[in-house]
């Protein structure tokens, strides 16, 4: 393998500074909006809730016996405060929306607060309906040594942490819509949990849900995916994904700095998802019409960070059309967001 030794991987899976506010902005290129309707307006939007579900202190490599070992939880209300697990998972019929976002590598939990009230801002702000927004916090601060050493030991702990997803997801009472949101190495989290919800396995895993109720389908957006270019295709460590979700939508970059040593962080590594999307597409057979990759370049040149995702408003616009249309645009080809 050859050995990695550029600047660029030390920023590998990076989620940098802070969330910079933005106004809804108009995308170049995607539906018009008389194409994809929002949610009807409200008067709800003081409604909307700020929730952080942090798994540092859960099993790195969890198994079936620690189903019962549970997240810490925390609500925002003016400040945070501690919550009982029971008050968010049994909480679902507030907000009609459900977000949960997961961040990227070198992310202690303070900076996980600090974009997630940003992101909270960006979304809840003149939102046509209430939106409760769940940070997931899981164990992605920088560890000390070589660069190779941090971004496998990171790729290992995101799919354990995928399993405790998996099962929160698969506990948690919702609304009619519920988005799970993937930045970097948060992407392997939501794919590894999306395949696990489907009833793949994964090292070993498998999960089931305590209530065995019926949950409304999933959609998922997934930004700079540090996951293969070929897990979600049937057959492979993610195959499942797709079948758990009525839509998905991938940013990607064929530029980025940073994804483009990820082929290096494993012998049997290949490219990122987050660079070219799906290898293959025509091998998702009739789970293609869920998927959509949307090319970010325009915006981001080579930049990967994700100060520089959410500090586009086409981009946040992007998310915001997600979160909120009742019926988002059917996938196309390639979209390509742009400047205006």
């Amino acid at each position: 393998m050859r050995p990695v030794t550029t600047r660029y991987l030390l920023q590998a899976m990076l989620a940098a500074s802070t969330l910079l506010s933005t106004a809804r902005a108009g995308v170049k290129g995607a539906p018009a909006d008389e194409a994809t309707p929002l949610l009807p307006p409200t008067s709800a939007s003081a409604a909307s809730q700020l929730w952080l579900v942090n798994t540092r202190s859960l099993p790195h490599a969890p198994t079936q016996s620690s189903r019962r070992k549970l997240p810490e939880v925390e609500r925002y209300d003016d400040g945070w405060r501690t919550a009982h697990y029971d008050e968010l998972r049994l909480g679902g019929g507030a907000a009609p929306v459900t977000v949960v976002f997961v961040h990227g590598n070198d992310t202690d939990d303070a900076k996980c607060r600090e974009h997630g009230l940003a992101l909270y801002q960006a979304l809840s702000t003149a939102a046509p309906a209430p939106v409760r927004l769940i940070l997931w916090s899981w164990p992605a601060d920088y560890i000390p040594g070589t660069i190779r050493h941090d971004a496998r030991l990171k790729a290992e702990r995101a799919e354990a942490d995928a399993i405790h997803l998996a099962r929160f997801l698969a506990d948690l009472e919702r609304g009619p819509q519920g988005v799970v949101v993937g930045y970097s190495l948060g992407a392997r989290v939501v794919g590894g949990a999306l395949h696990l919800l489907a009833g793949g396995t994964l090292n070993g895993q498998h999960v089931a849900s305590i209530s065995g109720r019926a949950q409304p389908p999933l959609r998922s957006v997934l930004m700079a995916a540090a996951i293969d270019d070929d897990w979600l295709l049937p057959g492979h460590r993610y195959g499942r994904a797709l079948s758990t979700v009525e839509r998905m939508v991938l940013f990607v970059n064929p530029h980025d700095r940073v994804l483009r040593w990820y082929r290096f962080l494993s012998p049997a590594s290949g490219p990122a998802l987050g660079m070219h999307g799906v290898v293959s597409p025509a091998e998702l057979g009739s789970q293609r019409r869920k998927l959509e990759q949307v090319n970010v370049n325009p915006l981001l040149g080579s930049q990967h960070g994700w100060s520089n995702y959410a500090a586009s408003a086409p981009i946040i616009e992007r998310l915001r059309r997600e979160v909120f249309s009742v019926q988002p645009p059917m996938p196309l080809a390639v979209q390509h967001l742009r400047r205006r």
